[in-house]
């Protein structure tokens, strides 16, 4: 049996009488959680599934969930984690093609960050970690999932974690972990605003909150920390190394970088003067980065020694630590000048009245790309568009700013709650630019 097949009976043994799952009024101990796996591993072998077999698990994030994962390790199952919450369409897509983007993850590599999250979170069998992403998502299934019930901490499972419902928890149980994405710390943060006993009792025992998924703009980090009292951390990685590349030191204040990169690799950034570079590309290698990507069914292998270039420009801070600058994918290249939506985004947060912002480029026959915004308000309130322009230009370089501000009421996200830029009407930016009649370069 596989080190995975064996990590709930290890447990069991371990942390006797120590409630492993908390969700409602249930608390489901590591005894009972280990019973549930053998039985379901069984059921798996009854049922015609031999080793090697795949099986997908679409789950909430409940109890299930977790026994169905360490059971299909168990029977030496291949194990391919659904998200719930995408269409029939999607799920249909992936199930006959592998994923749009179907990711090699060997169990050493899960181990290796399983064993890397729980030291580095610091997880002890005292903690309650309050998971506001989903299972399914590697970030949620490895660094919390896993990690967490290594250290015979208790899960308070949120099977549906919408905001209001995360608050709601997080009030009712006071976890000493709390673990969402930007946008789910940002309207967190707003509901405490408007409860403040309330947060101040979610409060009384956090003792770590952290964030990942995507560049959380410091004024997110202010606004829950003015609210709970408490910094927000944040950490960086991705599916194809199985988890986190690095996570922001919980001794240090907490900024804009996301920590040194895990030992778990090798890395460098890719920059005009690869020796010296100090701000480009990263690029990372070493045996807990992906094996390949699965193209209809068909993997195609690459070895552990070439250099996987992530995709994210970094900058290198006090020669160890990374800030995430942008997904290159996503750079805006104005008149010739290359503009990173994050940096925007965080002069738009900063504004008391802004909640979320997403920055696009739309096309332009001068300039070649614009700039473009979407926000949405802080507590209701009302943003003057032209006032918030200027903000942003009171605060970055003039070839930097928005043209155009939209103001929507929400923003689109994923299932785990990172913003849609895709779904956002970046014609309607275009069509205002046109009919605004200035000129591009001093508007």
């Amino acid at each position: 049996m596989t080190a995975l097949g064996e990590m709930s009976g290890v447990l069991a043994e371990r942390f006797v009488g120590t409630t492993a799952l908390s969700i409602g009024d249930a608390q489901i101990p590591f005894v009972a959680v280990h019973q549930g796996t053998a039985q379901l591993a069984s059921a798996f072998q009854e049922n015609g599934l031999r080793p090697g077999d795949r099986i997908a698990i679409l789950l909430l994030t409940t109890p299930d969930f977790v026994m169905a994962y360490l059971a299909a390790h168990r029977a030496g199952l291949v194990v391919m984690p659904l998200n719930p919450l995408l269409g029939p369409s999607e799920l249909v897509h992936i199930l006959q093609t592998m994923q749009p983007k179907g990711i090699s993850i060997s169990e050493g590599m899960v181990i290796a960050n399983r064993d890397a999250s729980e030291r580095e979170m610091m997880y002890t069998q005292a903690d309650t970690i309050l998971c506001g992403l989903p299972f399914s998502h590697v970030f949620g299934q490895v660094v919390i999932m896993l990690a967490g019930l290594m250290a015979g901490a208790t899960l308070r499972l949120a099977p549906r974690p919408s905001p209001d419902l995360l608050f709601a928890d997080l009030k009712a149980t006071s976890p000493s972990v709390f673990v969402g994405v930007p946008t789910t710390i940002a309207a967190v943060a707003a509901m405490g605003r408007q409860d403040p006993e309330a947060a101040t009792q979610a409060a009384s025992n956090l003792r770590l909150v952290a964030t990942g998924g995507s560049n959380m703009p410091l004024a997110i980090g202010a606004d829950f920390k003015a609210v709970f009292g408490h910094d927000v951390y944040q950490g960086y990685g991705m599916t194809e190394v199985c988890g986190c590349i690095a996570v922001a030191d919980f001794d240090r204040p907490a900024g804009e970088d996301v920590g040194a990169v895990w030992p778990l690799f090798d890395w460098k950034i890719e920059g005009s003067d690869s020796e010296t570079a100090t701000r480009g590309e990263l690029l990372i290698r070493g045996p807990n980065v992906f094996r390949g990507y699965y193209k209809d069914g068909v993997l195609a292998p690459r070895a552990v020694d070439e250099w996987f270039a992530t995709g994210d420009v970094v900058e290198l801070v006090d020669g160890r630590y990374i800030t995430i600058i942008d997904r290159k994918k996503e750079m805006i290249i104005r008149g010739g000048y290359n503009v990173y939506p994050s940096e925007v985004e965080a002069a738009l947060v900063s504004h008391p009245d802004v909640e979320l912002a997403a920055v696009v480029g739309f096309p332009d026959e001068e300039l070649g790309e614009e700039i473009g915004a979407f926000v949405t308000a802080k507590d209701s309130a009302s943003i003057d568009t032209g006032a918030l322009k200027q903000w942003v230009r009171d605060r970055i370089a003039l070839y930097k700013y928005p043209r155009q501000i939209i103001v929507i009421e929400t923003m689109p996200t994923n299932p785990t709650g990172k913003i849609l830029k895709k779904a956002l009407p970046v014609d309607v930016l275009s069509d205002r630019h046109k009919g605004s009649g200035q000129p591009a370069l001093t508007s």
